[in-house]
C-alpha cells in the first residue's frame, strides 16, 4: 500500500530541511517535524 503524506508549507518557510548558506537563521521544515 502507498503512503502519501501531505504538507502544507507555510509562506516565507524555506523548502528544505537545513540552511546552510544564509548568513541569518530563516524557517526551514526541519522546525516543523
Amino acid at each position: 500500500m502507498t503512503r502519501l503524506i501531505l504538507f502544507n508549507k507555510p509562506y516565507g518557510v524555506l523548502s528544505q530541511f537545513t540552511d546552510a548558506k544564509s548568513p541569518t537563521e530563516r524557517p526551514t521544515l526541519s522546525g516543523f517535524g
